[in-house]
């Protein structure tokens, strides 16, 4: 017999083991000697103990198989004996000895279980074997969750619950050891009446477990392992890993609600007239269980997230949540979001130093994970966490995470009706009276339909999109006072169905809600430019026929803004041009792409002028103007002197500035939109204005030249915030917080020289009112002390020193306050030069303008790098002149004699200038290119000596200032006309 074998069974290599195994098997086999069958039996239950590497795994093997080939070679009593013997704890032994001897024990009762021996017990020995089992579970808390494992694993492999005599049994002495009522008795337990639903258990009031009766008494034994405080020997210690019962009731539920799913898809069957009124079994009464509601709500909600529990019980609690949320079908979701659950979820999650903020963090991501695959799980989630009585449309901001934003993105993927009645439903009834709480709520659900659409716009459904437009339409531009009853039959019909469930807002909506229903809606209308509706409408149209011509007619909705009877007018007569535009653009004929420019004018506008935007009403005159001009009066003569300002170009130029003016996303887009109409169409004077905004100082004197206002800044300044994007309001928040800190800082100092100066002292420097707590302190001297008091020259001096610190104060908050203003006055002249090169960018995409222009945007572009101390603006300029105007193609050709002189003189010269002596780097590289390009529109196709001969006496002019002062960079002006003339030459 090789007693390597032996050793080979302990490595940790599996295959090593099973080989290892079989071998042994067969030698036993082979030999005729029962010695070697003894000697095998006590070598395997001695090595259970081992602690060698994977010794219990290899001998518990060895020793299931060695009882399933020969169940003979002892009786059950001596092999229980033998096992006890050579497991058996001394007085001697250290902690981990005695570990090792009843883990050998554990792994050797497991042997038994697997093997062909077990079958044959008889009563007396399945007893014996039980009491063993019992008396292990009952000696150390470490090992009961792996003692309730064998009971199990005993229970399925051999059907006991079916044989009554040992169920019995089992019930019988488990009860002697006070096992029923613990956590590891409650998952034998249950696996017992799974399979046989007439057991009864005396302990449990001969029902189960899981019967309404008995909740309360479970909740505490699943939280404390135990219904019997002195019963310390059924008290489990705490492990990290979820107590098997929760998994098995997981499972009864889960079942259930599957049978319950099942029960709604087949029809209803008949019941007989002889089971009407009949009460249940016992059986049937015994088994029945509990409703999950009232079991999630009594034995977890109640116990393990009750207020009074400790974290470790609170960290079963979210893994039963994550159990049960994973399996539960999507209806039954709503219930795991419990009273305590969301408390104790919301407080873990919103701060991070809490015990459990990673646990609760967990539950986020798996919430997540599951709602993905189930969107249907995701809209129940979400309104779980958001709706009353537990959740709140806060929830992301004090739980400081974004779990509700996570699931709406994944629920309106295939529920977005469901998703935007959630959204509607907490608009309109915010569940509270507190103007601030309820404003809270509004803006969460503005905030949510405008990220919807933002997110999906491009694949959502036109009738979605249209629904949440009219939603931010009516609440922007309307109150609704009653239900409606007369809506257009034009609408949409599920914009019908929203509009005749409507009910008025309570409380009523507030008038900074008004304002950021228009905000988003302008908002979203910037993300929907480009695209159309159905029969080629575009979006804002539908907008401003929904607030000029559908809402009003409802007599339920009162419009928000009134107009006098010449604005009125002036509204009137622009929406029967936009409707005709409308009818233009459905027939054939016209111009459809200026039609479309007009139609997005008009309906913008328009809505500027509900928006009661400042400037609005004469913007729409004017382009009432250039409207007539372009469509209903094209051919009339004009009077030349007065062409450029009559020029409908030019109008729609200045309109479209005056757009560029205010900081909107939906006007710069606009803008651009339309320029890229007009563009082709615009003469030089048009451009020409371009030119001399780029020429303006980047100072509050440039701001005032171009925008004609002076200590206009605070009206303009709310007027433009109204429309900045999110991050734009917040920038001016930090900043508005950064000023605050200045004043505060200057307030301190000017306390501190005060205080100085009366001779407060220190502990009254920063007191609220210095000079009463000076004269209270006068007034408590004595009047030993008058002598003490100021004289004239005294009090002449104090004056003059008082004088001066606010003399000084005042000064410095002047200064401040002016310094303020010329940044503020920098930052608008910048942007608006940003929006002016970029509708030069598209001016030359899209046009083909002459030589004489190209060559003034040329040269003023390059003006302004080197003048700008802005290095957005510098960069968009260089990348303006190098990707743009020096890549025009074909390149103009200068053809008149006569002004190549002038050309050489006015650009070439002053580029080659700002090439060999600029203000900076990148002034340089763009003037050396735009230098060869003015110098291929001079030479045109065929090289001409007296152009060549100017041209190349400007570069030499050019290379002396160069060599007399040298600068870094300024040598690529010479060889880019190196390499034009190399080029040139080989053409």
């Amino acid at each position: 017999m090789g007693l390597d074998l032996y050793n080979e069974l302990a490595k940790n290599d599996t295959g090593s083991r099973l080989n290892a195994c079989e071998k042994l098997i067969e030698q036993l086999q082979s030999a005729s000697s029962s010695d070697a069958w003894d000697y095998a039996l006590n070598r395997l239950i001695k090595g259970l103990a081992s602690p060698r590497e994977a010794a219990r795994l290899g001998f518990s093997m060895a020793l299931t198989e060695l009882l399933t080939v020969n169940p003979g070679i002892t009786t059950p009593e001596k092999l229980f004996d033998l096992l006890t013997t050579f497991t058996a704890i001394s007085g001697g032994m250290n902690g981990q000895e005695q570990r090792d001897q009843l883990f050998g024990r554990l792994f050797g009762l497991n042997s038994i279980v697997s093997s062909k021996m077990f079958m044959d017990l008889d009563p007396d020995q399945f007893r014996q074997f039980l009491d063993i089992l019992f008396d292990l579970w009952q000696k150390k808390n470490w090992l009961r969750s792996a003692t309730a494992h064998l009971f199990i694993e005993m229970i399925n492999r051999h059907d006991i619950a079916n044989d009554s005599s040992k169920t019995s049994m089992i019930l019988e002495m488990g009860a002697s050891y006070k096992f029923w009522k613990t956590n590891d008795g409650v998952a034998v337990l249950l696996v017992l009446m799974k399979s046989n639903n007439s057991l009864k258990c005396p302990e449990w009031n001969d029902k189960s477990p899981l019967h309404p009766s008995n909740l309360q008494t479970l909740g505490k034994v699943l939280r404390v392992g135990s219904d019997d405080q002195t019963n310390q020997a059924g008290q489990s210690a705490w492990s990290r890993d979820l107590p098997i019962a929760f998994k098995l009731i997981a499972d009864i539920y889960v079942d259930q609600s599957q049978t319950v799913a099942a029960s709604k898809i087949e029809p209803p069957r008949k019941k007989s007239k002889t089971s009407r009124g009949s009460k249940p079994s016992a059986s049937e009464e015994s088994t029945s269980v509990a409703k999950f509601e009232d079991f999630w709500r009594i034995v977890i909600d109640e116990s393990l997230f009750a207020t009074t529990s400790s974290p470790e019980r609170k960290y079963w609690g979210f893994q039963c949540f994550d159990l049960f949320f994973r399996s539960l079908a999507s209806e039954e979701t709503p219930i795991l979001f419990s009273k305590n659950f969301m408390r104790t979820f919301i407080n873990q999650l919103s701060d991070s130093g809490r015990l459990l903020n990673s646990t609760a963090g967990q539950t986020v991501t798996e919430i997540v994970q599951v709602c993905a695959e189930d969107p249907d799980k995701a809209l129940q989630t979400l309104r779980s966490l958001i709706s009353q009585p537990n959740g709140s449309p806060n929830f992301d901001n004090i739980s400081k995470t974004k779990l509700t934003e996570t699931l709406i993105m994944q629920a309106a993927k295939t529920h977005i009706d469901g998703v935007l009645s959630l959204i509607f439903e907490v608009f309109l009834s915010p569940q509270d009276e507190e103007a601030r709480v309820v404003d809270g709520r509004r803006q969460w659900s503005i905030g949510n339909m405008f990220t919807i659409c933002k997110q999906n716009y491009r694949t959502m459904a036109e009738e979605d999109i249209e629904l949440i437009l009219s939603f931010l339409a009516l609440f922007g531009h309307f109150t609704v006072e009653d239900k409606p009853t007369d809506i257009d039959a034009s609408v949409p019909e599920k914009v019908q169905k929203f509009l005749y469930s409507l009910e008025a807002p309570a409380p009523e909506v507030s008038s900074a809600i008004q304002t950021l229903c228009r905000s988003r809606l302008e908002s979203l209308l910037s993300l929907l430019l480009p695209l159309l509706a159905s029969n080629e409408v575009t979006w804002p149209y539908k907008v401003v026929r929904l607030v000029t011509e559908i809402f009003p007619a409802v007599s339920q909705f009162r419009e928000l803004t009134t107009f006098d009877s010449k604005i009125s007018r002036l509204v009137e007569r622009a929406i029967k041009v936009l409707n005709l535009i409308r009818k233009r653009r459905s027939s054939p004929r016209g111009d459809q792409a200026q039609l479309k420019a007009f139609e997005l004018l008009f309906s913008l506008v328009l809505l500027q002028i509900y928006n009661a935007e400042a400037n609005s009403v004469g913007v729409l005159e004017e382009l009432l103007t250039v409207y007539v001009s372009a469509f209903e009066r094209p051919n009339q003569a004009k009077d030349s002197e007065n062409e450029d300002e009559d020029d409908p170009g030019t109008i729609l130029a200045q309109i479209l500035l005056q757009f560029l003016v205010k900081k909107s996303s939906l006007l710069r887009k606009l803008s651009e939109s339309v320029w890229y109409t007009f563009a082709p169409t615009v003469k030089d004077g048009t451009i020409e204005q371009f030119i001399d905004i780029l020429s303006t100082k980047e100072n509050l004197e440039g701001q005032n030249a171009l925008f004609n206002v002076e200590n206009e800044d605070s009206e303009d300044n709310s007027e433009v915030g109204s429309n900045e994007s999110d991050d734009e309001g917040d920038e001016d928040d930090d900043d508005e917080e950064e000023e605050e800190e200045e004043e505060d800082e200057d307030d301190r100092i000017l306390k501190e020289k005060l205080a100085n100066a009366l001779r407060i002292p220190e502990a009254n420097i920063h007191s609220s009112e210095i000079v009463s707590g000076s004269e209270s302190e006068a007034e408590g001297q004595s009047s030993d002390d008058e002598e003490d008091l100021m004289d004239d020259a005294q009090m002449m001096a104090l004056d003059e020193t008082l004088s001066s610190i606010f003399r000084e104060t005042v000064g410095k908050k002047k200064s401040m306050s002016r310094k303020k203003e010329s940044q503020k006055a920098r930052e608008n002249v910048v942007q608006f030069k940003l929006r002016v090169i970029d509708l030069l960018d598209i001016y030359f995409k899209v046009a083909s303008p002459g030589v004489d222009i190209t060559l003034k945007v040329l040269k003023a572009v390059i003006e302004l790098i080197g003048a700008t101390n802005d290095r957005v603006v510098a960069d968009k300029a260089r990348g303006l002149v190098r990707t743009r105007i020096c890549k025009i193609r074909p390149i103009p050709v200068l053809e008149d004699e006569e002004v190549v002189e002038e050309v050489v003189n006015e650009t070439l010269r002053p580029i080659l200038t700002m090439a060999v002596r600029p203000s900076n780097p990148g002034q340089c590289a763009a003037a050396a290119q735009a230098s060869v390009f003015v110098s291929r529109i001079i030479i045109g196709e065929k090289a001409d000596q007296k152009r060549s001969s100017a041209i190349g006496a400007c570069y030499g002019e050019a290379l002396s200032k160069f060599i007399e002062k040298p600068v870094n960079g300024a040598s690529a002006a010479f060889l880019e006309l190196v390499n034009f003339i190399s080029n040139f030459k080989a053409k």
